[in-house]
């Protein structure tokens, strides 16, 4: 037989026999795909430095909330409350100093503050998230399965779309979704049963009738983050969580 047959045979048979590992590459909706576009969309936050949503929709069971997220980083966070009337005013903020997390509630109906001290490693066990090392491995062995929906580039603000499911924690799944140019994630909504409606729902307005609402990058300061709107007559002094 000719070797340039027998070659060409074995080149064939190669093919097809990788053929189901290199198509699962090349399908943008293949599961290898899916994982891929998910840890690079995660990979692009690290470019976060500062992040001001300046109007955030929260629904669940007790009904919505609307807020201001402020995020600097690398892991200070401040809500503040718009909506309803009765929580109007709110703030918390949450911080790490040294081995623990500062957590600030401000309450303007009665001019108190209360802040509260929780170690990092009981936060850990109360509030178990995997690392991006625990959650690439969970990803590779199938315990965490990713679907994915590119935005279509017909869309002028196209969105991808990420079901995660196989969690751990209180929501065993999540659907994200990102803006397809920034990454920028502007809806998530959180599942306690996976076969049932969302538990939780997280919007971010990126824009409406009152202007640009979600900021990336803008130099926001720490003092920013941490301000309380004015001085409140009672400021508890910090308390530690009791151990139990």
């Amino acid at each position: 037989m000719n070797v340039w047959v027998v070659a060409a045979v074995l080149l064939l048979g190669g093919a097809l026999a990788l053929a189901p590992a290199v198509w699962s590459w090349l399908d943008p909706l293949s599961p290898a795909r899916s994982v891929q576009r998910l840890l690079q969309t995660i990979s692009t936050w690290n470019g976060i430095r500062d992040l001001d949503a300046r109007k955030v929709i929260l629904r669940g069971a007790e009904g919505e909330i609307q807020a201001r997220f402020m995020f600097l980083s690398p892991a200070n966070l401040r809500v503040e409350i718009g909506s309803p009337s009765s929580l109007a005013g709110e703030v918390f903020t949450v911080r790490p100093v040294s081995e623990e997390w500062l957590f600030v509630h401000y309450r303007p109906s009665l001019e108190l503050v209360i802040e509260t001290r929780i170690r990092t490693a009981d936060l850990e066990t109360s509030l178990p998230l995997p690392t991006p090392a625990q959650l690439w491995d969970d990803l590779r062995g199938g315990q965490i399965t990713v679907s994915y929906v590119p935005g279509s580039p017909d869309d002028p603000t196209p969105v991808d779309a990420f079901d995660i499911q196989g969690l751990s924690g209180m929501f065993p799944r999540m659907v994200l979704w990102v803006d397809s140019i920034s990454q920028i994630p502007w809806k998530v909504n959180l599942y306690a049963d996976p076969e049932g409606p969302p538990a939780v729902e997280i919007e971010a307005v990126v824009e409406d009738e009152e202007g640009r609402q979600l900021h990336v990058n803008t130099g926001l300061e720490l003092r920013d983050v941490l301000r309380i709107n004015s001085q409140p007559e009672r400021w508890l002094s910090p308390t530690s969580v009791p151990n139990d």
